[in-house]
């Protein structure tokens, strides 16, 4: 007697593997649907920026920035860089983007890519100038580097650490999974935060975002700082709940140091300092470049723009930032490479530094002679200079509380800076 299909032990094992192929096939779909969905996410920013699409195509090529120049010179044949024991291609890359070593600041705090090497005794150096960044650990497989890309905004990049005929500067897109948050203004940007660490540099309370709108009080946790000693209050070089407890009982325990012996092997590093000038401008430039970006995404891509617009004036024009709570003095030879650049020029006026109550001489930014603030359309731009004219010489209440003659010196000295300030602006003052 033949059994029924219905009743049959073959067949019902033939139904039990169809349904786990299907149940499996099912979970595949799924999960590559799931995965498409984050890849779509991941080029929108949490508010609805759209940089994955056109005219930004943030996952597209990146040419209009100095890493992708660099590579194409060294594909081909017209640019080398030299490997050495210890800091493998750092110091070459470094001279190789006009970056400074004397800009090295320290991070001891377990973050980016390389975290489970980053400790107090082993902090990850980062240097940098106005549109590129370099971050190396000690024992680290490859440099990290990061760049402002006019069209693009941040874009990030990769450097194996091992010595090659022709090393490749390789794009890395993994990194917009955290360069991409409200802290960057949901666009590709940089970060910096100041988070209290255990002994090992783990991660324990902080603030995601600083600027040189934050107060000094709050700044730098989980970085060492170094430079002439000095009575400014600031989080760094404090590791574990204790020592943050007795900053927090008495803030004269923490402070500037002049130098980082015992803490780690300085000699590891390309210079020994982690200097307190430095981190001032890093503070000022990183939230800088973030708004530029989202303004120029916003104007590209057809959103409002004003808020962007006003936000970055204020910035530009140090309107919110706190005063310095005491002197300060880098020793590292940073504030003497900084202010060379430009010299000579109206723009490069604007790097003098005052450290003494302000970090800069002119309340006027020197990154408006930047790429990034050049890269800005034109309609931006003259948002912006509107702005900042109604800051400077307006009548309203948003006018700065400055001393009249300061307000128009700093006009006068934007209009020598930039030629794109339209007429009728030009026109509103002697």
């Amino acid at each position: 007697m033949t059994s029924s299909p219905s009743t049959s032990p073959h067949a019902s094992t033939c139904r039990l593997a169809i349904a786990g192929w299907a149940a499996l096939i099912a979970v595949l779909l799924l999960a590559s649907q799931a995965a498409t969905a984050h890849a779509q996410q991941s080029l929108f920013g949490d508010d609805g920026i759209p940089y994955g699409r056109a005219p930004v195509s943030y996952d597209g090529p990146a040419t209009a920035n100095p890493i992708a120049k660099l590579a194409a010179k060294i594909a081909a044949g017209r640019a080398k860089l030299t490997f050495e024991p210890g800091h493998g291609y750092l110091r070459s890359l470094l001279a190789a983007l006009n970056v400074p070593v004397e800009s090295q600041v320290l991070v001891f705090s377990k973050s980016s890519l390389n975290e489970r090497l980053i400790s107090p005794r082993t902090p990850r150096a980062i240097y940098f100038n106005d549109e590129v960044y370099v971050a190396w650990v000690p024992g680290a497989a490859s440099l990290e580097i990061s760049v402002m890309d006019r069209d693009k905004g941040a874009v990030f990049y990769t450097l194996a650490q091992q010595p090659q005929e022709m090393p490749r500067l390789e794009r890395d897109l993994r990194c917009v999974e955290c360069h991409v948050a409200s802290h960057t203004l949901d666009v590709p940007g940089h970060l910096l935060r100041s988070f209290e660490t255990s002994e090992s540099g783990k991660l324990l309370t902080g603030y995601s975002q600083i600027s040189h709108d934050t107060p000094h009080a709050q700044r730098w946790g989980g970085w060492y700082v170094t430079g002439k000693p000095s009575p400014l209050p600031h989080l760094g070089n404090l590791v574990g709940e204790a020592q943050y407890a007795q900053y927090r009982q008495q803030p004269q325990t923490g402070g500037t140091v002049a130098d980082l012996a015992g803490r780690f092997d300085t000699s590891a590093y390309l210079v020994p300092t982690s200097d307190v000038v430095a981190m001032l401008v890093l503070d000022h430039q990183v939230h800088f470049q973030n708004l530029c970006i989202r303004l120029s995404m916003e104007t590209r891509l057809g959103l409002p723009t004003e808020t962007t617009a006003r936000r970055l004036a204020r910035y530009l024009l140090f309107a919110d930032a706190p005063a310095l709570p005491a002197p300060v003095a880098g020793t590292s030879g940073f504030n003497a490479w900084f202010t060379r650049q430009g010299q000579g020029t109206a723009a490069g006026r604007l790097r003098k530094l005052n450290l003494q109550d302000r970090v800069f001489e002119h309340r006027l930014s020197y990154l408006v002679a930047s790429s990034a603030f050049d890269a800005l359309p034109a309609q931006a731009k003259s948002a912006v200079y509107r702005h900042v004219a109604s800051l400077l010489l307006g009548d309203g209440q948003d006018r700065l509380p400055w001393p009249p003659q300061e307000r128009l010196a700093t006009w006068q000295l934007l209009l020598a800076v930039r030629s794109d300030v339209p007429e009728d602006l030009r026109q509103l003052a002697p």
